[in-house]
């Protein structure tokens, strides 16, 4: 580990921020819409030779609560299709299609010996399948094709699809990458089921994990948001593929879609492509189940959750939150920086910095339909009571609530949450990833500016009213009773493992990938003649430095050549660091003096 101090400033006033990004190409996003409903979001960033390239589908957890099929099929969707990933689609097909029916048949069967005899069947059949398969075609295709970072995720409101590739093959990405989403074809399902089983058995171990679950469940019911991502162990254990084709068939329709590229690319040649490959998905309506509207707490309702930790005491408070395009997610925002933040400066951090409490933190997180407004509390060691600490949270959350707090620290906060917005548009991959969580929570690219604009008209009296109306004395008192829950994992099955013979074999269509030529980009290196100006400041100091183009922050790092190697204290002094003020400056007039210039500080 080499020593690092990082610093990260906001020079100017960010209002500047927002003309900028309308004269930036880096910072401007051209939004289509093809033929068959896809939206197209395309963002050209020349700075680096690579493309982040990612679909995003409005379909999540929430829209088959309970199942996990939202999960499991995005672990399906690199199985390939009837053309990647198998040598004879139509012969394996066959055993494809008895699979599933065997599926339907054991979700339906409750004797445990007619159970284990199907399940002995459809690995009899997967292994039969296996041998037309190509394992890890698609990934293998991704690689082949300047591909790296592919992965995907699944959240309660949207699953994505994303990886970064050389942008000579854009014509072959938008080629795999629209294939799979006509057709997928659900190959070697038990064998993933498996991997999902270990996955949903490693949450289970988490120390964490059941109590998640618990919390989630109590706080959302009767929201879906209330079941876990992964699924329930009874749903887990009853697979059907025709409900997950059903979910396919319902949710994957390109007006629920998004194809986002952020990169080094030219739009006007990148349009005719991905309106040759992506308008080829299928076209259909969206499904609009009913939202589910969350009764509020009825006074200080109590629960106490298992934790398997002796003499540590910890509670949470609970309020309603927002969901992710309420207008007041803005204002709670700094009211919940007012209790915590990254300069250490809150109400909450003092209690912690003056050891009145082992710990506290506040939580805003907006979902698409529900938001979670929480304060995590943990009383000291053995000596202070729940109900002591709870009030000494309180006191702190009433100084939010009565407006007391400075025009100084309040102006700080904006310009801190502005910096934030403008942080997230630097480089290709936190850009690509903001337009991802824009579009699945239904909001578009100037959204994302006029939050800017939206934080500068934020008065004192809104942030005092939303603390006033979200804080308030109905809620959910959560206290951990030392124990455990009892393990709901699931057994490994007991099958013969499904190994396709095929692994260097490649279909005809990845023969004919080959036959498309690839772009001539030419390759761009960094000169450190030019891009970078070098300043020797002393025989031990070099002073590198570069601009940044796209808004008023700067970066500065200093590295120190020495490390935990040479000396293990280090591991240390870095969390120590982060508590001390200067010679004449106390930690707390130290950080807020930080906070004021819209700067934070890292070790």
């Amino acid at each position: 580990m080499t020593v690092k101090l990082k610093v990260v400033m906001m020079v100017f006033a960010c209002c500047s921020y927002q003309s900028q990004a309308e004269d930036l190409n880096a910072l401007k996003v051209k939004e289509y819409r093809l033929e068959n409903g896809l939206t197209v979001w395309l963002n050209e960033d020349h700075s680096q030779p690579k493309v982040f390239g990612a679909v995003v589908v409005k379909a999540g957890a929430k829209d088959c609560p309970d199942t996990g099929i939202a999960h499991y099929f995005e672990h399906m969707m690199f199985k390939g299709t009837d053309r990647i990933g198998t040598l004879d689609y139509e012969s394996e097909k066959v055993l494809l299609d008895s699979i599933a029916m065997k599926y339907d048949e054991l979700a339906m069967t409750e004797d445990t010996a007619a159970r284990a005899r199907l399940q002995k069947e459809i690995n009899e059949l997967s292994i039969r399948s296996s041998e037309y398969v190509i394992p890890n075609e698609f990934n293998r295709l991704i690689s082949r094709f300047g591909g790296s970072g592919l992965n995907a995720a699944t959240s309660y409101d949207a699953t994505i699809y994303f990886n970064t590739f050389s942008p000579q093959y854009m014509v072959q990405w938008a080629e795999i990458n629209s294939e799979r989403l006509i057709n997928p074809v659900f190959r070697l399902f038990q064998s993933e089921l498996e991997t999902v089983y270990e996955e949903k058995n490693m949450y289970g171990d988490f120390i964490g994990g059941q109590v998640m679950d618990t919390l989630m469940a109590r706080y959302f019911g009767p929201h879906p948001y209330a079941y876990p991502i992964i699924g329930s162990t009874k749903n887990l254990k009853n697979p059907r593929l025709t409900e997950m084709r059903k979910f396919f068939e319902d949710y994957y329709v390109a007006p629920n879609m998004a194809l986002i590229l952020s990169g080094d690319f030219d739009t006007q040649q990148v349009m005719p492509v991905l309106e040759k490959t992506f308008s080829r998905i299928r076209s259909g309506n969206v499904p609009k189940p009913e939202k589910v509207m969350l009764p509020p707490f009825n006074g200080r309702e109590k629960m106490k959750v298992k934790f398997p930790i002796p003499f540590i005491k910890a509670m949470g408070l609970g309020f309603r939150g927002v969901s992710a395009n309420h207008e007041d997610q803005v204002a709670l925002n700094i009211a919940v920086n007012l209790l915590n933040n990254a300069n250490g400066t809150g109400y909450l951090d003092k209690l912690m910095v003056e050891h009145k409490l082992m710990g506290a933190l506040a939580i805003n997180e907006s979902m698409n339909e529900a938001g979670i407004l929480a304060v995590a509390i943990m009383p000291k060691l053995l000596i202070q009571s729940y109900s002591s600490a709870e009030k000494m949270v309180w006191n702190e959350i009433n100084r939010v609530k009565n407006g007391d707090f400075s025009d100084e620290v309040f102006n700080s906060l904006k310009l801190e949450q502005k910096r934030q917005y403008a942080s997230a548009l630097e480089n290709i991959d936190s850009r690509a990833t903001v337009m991802m969580n824009l579009f699945s929570q239904g909001k578009n690219w100037n959204d994302y500016l006029n939050e800017v604009a939206r934080i500068e008209s934020i008065t004192k009296e809104d942030v005092v009213q939303v603390a006033q109306k979200y804080f308030s004395n109905n809620y959910l008192c959560v206290t951990k009773s030392t124990g455990k829950y009892p393990k709901d994992n699931l057994p490994k099955p007991a099958f013969s493992p499904v190994v396709p013979r095929n692994a260097d074999a490649s279909s005809s269509y990845a023969e004919q990938l080959e036959k498309i030529p690839e772009q001539q980009v030419a390759p761009r290196i960094i000169d450190f003649e030019k891009d970078v100006k070098t300043s020797k400041l002393t025989p031990l100091v070099t002073l590198y430095t570069t601009p940044n183009p796209l808004n008023d922050i700067f970066t500065f790092n200093i590295s120190y050549g020495i490390g935990a190697l040479e000396q293990p204290e280090l591991m240390q002094l870095t969390n120590y660091l982060q508590l001390l003020g200067t010679e004449s400056l106390p930690f707390e007039q130290f950080r807020s003096r930080l906070q004021s210039i819209g700067s934070t500080l890292a070790f």
